[in-house]
C-alpha cells in the first residue's frame, strides 16, 4: 500500500510547486496559502448582500446565451444535487437490467415518475461510471427497481470505485450509529 501514499504526496506537491510558480513565489507552501486565503475571502463575499446581486446579473447573461446556458444550467443542477441543500443522490437503488436475468446495476434513483415522456409506473435511475464523472441515465419500470438500505455516500463509493471499495462503509442505515 506504499504506491497510493506515494502518488497522493505527489500530487499534493505537485499542486503547491503549481501555486508557488503561479504566484511567483520562490518559498515553498506560500502560494497555497494564498489559494487559501483567496477561497476563503470569495466565500466571505459570496455571503454579502452585493456579490449575491453581482452572481445574480452574471447568471441573467448567462441564461440568455443558448449554448452556454445548457451547460451552466446543467453544471450547476448536478453540483445542487450532490453538494446542496437538496441532495439528488440520496436514494441509491438495486435495478435488475433485464426482468428475470439476475443482472443488477447499483444506481440512484432521481425522479419517481417520468410521465413527461409518457411512461407510467416508470422511474428515473442513475447510473455513475465506475473511475469517470459520467455516468447514465436509464427510465426503468418502477417494478424493476429496489431501494438499497445503504448510505448514500457508500453506494457512490462503490459504484465509482467499480465495487472495489466494499468496507465497513456500506453498513446497512438500520446498523448505523447515531
Amino acid at each position: 500500500m506504499f504506491v497510493p501514499f506515494v502518488i497522493t504526496v505527489y500530487v499534493i506537491y505537485s499542486v503547491f510547486q503549481a501555486l508557488d510558480r503561479f504566484f511567483g513565489f520562490s518559498t515553498p507552501g506560500i502560494g497555497f496559502l494564498l489559494t487559501l486565503g483567496i477561497i476563503f475571502v470569495l466565500g466571505l463575499l459570496s455571503s454579502f448582500f452585493f456579490t449575491q446581486r453581482v452572481i445574480q446579473w452574471f447568471e441573467s447573461l448567462v441564461v440568455k446565451l443558448p449554448i452556454i446556458k445548457v451547460l451552466y444550467v446543467a453544471v450547476k443542477d448536478v453540483l445542487k444535487a450532490v453538494m446542496g441543500q437538496q441532495k439528488g443522490f440520496d436514494k441509491p437503488v438495486l435495478v435488475e437490467i433485464m426482468e428475470g436475468s439476475n443482472f443488477f446495476c447499483v444506481g440512484f434513483l432521481t425522479s419517481e415518475e417520468v410521465t413527461q415522456f409518457g411512461l407510467t409506473g416508470y422511474v428515473a435511475v442513475y447510473f455513475p461510471q465506475s473511475y469517470n464523472i459520467a455516468g447514465n441515465l436509464v427510465l426503468m419500470p418502477a417494478h424493476r427497481v429496489q431501494f438499497l438500505n445503504i448510505e448514500p455516500k457508500a453506494a457512490i463509493s462503490f459504484t465509482i470505485s467499480g465495487g472495489i471499495s466494499l468496507g465497513d462503509s456500506l453498513k446497512k442505515l438500520d446498523q448505523r450509529e447515531p
